[in-house]
């Protein structure tokens, strides 16, 4: 069964659905004040006297439902009435979300269909090798945390769809347990996002070929812009996106990283120093030349006993144990 805490039970309700098109950022206030007085007004059950108290996520998905199905008359009620408030984010403060109602949070997410193949399995392993520094200069994953914190796997709800999609993120993300942190609801009684992210994410073409999606979201969840990444470059992009606060489009449309069909790694079935080496003789991997020896060191450190059952699987390990990745 799924966590109810993270999955709306039975799966979220068809007639709560996003927004069609994104909301120009100047009148979004104005867009959800209607919502936000009817928080504001409702937040608290009407049977609030009841011994037995309604959990929070519970009371957050029932007021996104009747937003979403209650009459467009209504729905001007409120947007008449309603102050125009300072943010669109604004919700009342005993709606909060907690941690456990939040998906696990990770710089690069798998969003493939479950249960997941043991081909699949192997090819994820070989990503997650990727995305740690082989350059010789620092050690651990390419974004400096741990490997559990940088990659994570999309869980789909049970009763959702399968896989969860990359233009349905956001929505998987905060609609399930109607996290008000990052979504609000239109006059209309659609959902917009006040509060997402530009992202990586690795699907069955990223297995496949070895390169990641970086996406850059609308306030509505639709995908506004996207490139293919190879993994080592991420580090870079992420400095240019959290360090100096330039946008995923800007980096996509610049065309520095972005990977044409026939660019490397290629085939993710051969074994991962083989990929390593493709990567350094096209320009994108290694420029100080430290070799395959210093590289086996590296996955030696990070993937404690990966070569060896590599070299006994032919190249692919499909039950390597992800517990056994280090920093």
């Amino acid at each position: 069964m799924a966590d109810p805490e993270k999955y709306w039970p039975g799966g979220i309700p068809s007639h709560v659905r996003c927004h069609d098109n994104p909301i120009d950022d100047d009148t979004a206030e104005e867009e959800v004040k209607g919502w936000q007085l009817f928080l504001e007004e409702n937040a608290t059950p009407l049977d609030s006297g009841s011994q037995e108290q309604t959990p929070t996520v519970t009371r957050r998905r029932q007021l996104v439902e009747e937003w979403a199905t209650m009459s467009q008359d209504t729905r001007d009620s409120y947007q008449e009435r309603a102050p125009l408030r300072a943010s669109c984010g604004w919700f009342p403060a005993e709606l909060a979300a907690n941690e456990k109602n939040h998906h696990p949070d990770a710089e690069c997410s798998l969003i493939i269909p479950e249960p997941i193949s043991p081909r699949n399995w192997a090819l994820w392993t070989k990503i997650r090798i990727l995305l740690y520094n082989h350059d010789g200069e620092e050690h651990g994953t390419l974004w400096g945390g741990s490997g559990d914190t940088t990659t994570t796997i999309c869980r789909h709800n049970p009763a959702g769809p399968n896989p969860v999609t990359i233009d349905g993120y956001n929505f998987w993300s905060y609609v399930e347990a109607a996290i008000f942190e990052n979504m609000a609801m239109t006059s209309t009684g659609t959902v917009i996002f006040h509060c997402w992210y530009s992202a990586f994410f690795a699907d069955q073409e990223t297995l496949d070929t070895g390169l990641l999606v970086l996406c850059e979201f609308e306030n509505n969840g639709s995908i506004s812009s996207s490139g293919r990444i190879c993994p080592v470059f991420t580090k870079d992009i992420n400095n240019f996106m959290v360090g100096l606060g330039k946008p995923a489009h800007s980096l996509i449309e610049g065309d520095m990283w972005i990977s044409g069909e026939e660019a490397p790694p290629g085939d993710m079935e051969r074994p991962i120093l083989e990929i390593l080496s493709t990567l350094a003789e096209s320009g994108f991997f290694d420029p100080n030349g430290r070799g395959a020896e210093l590289w086996r060191e590296d996955i030696m450190s990070y993937a404690p006993g990966y070569l060896e059952m590599e070299e006994a699987g032919c190249g692919m390990v499909v039950d390597y144990d992800h517990d056994n990745f280090m920093e």
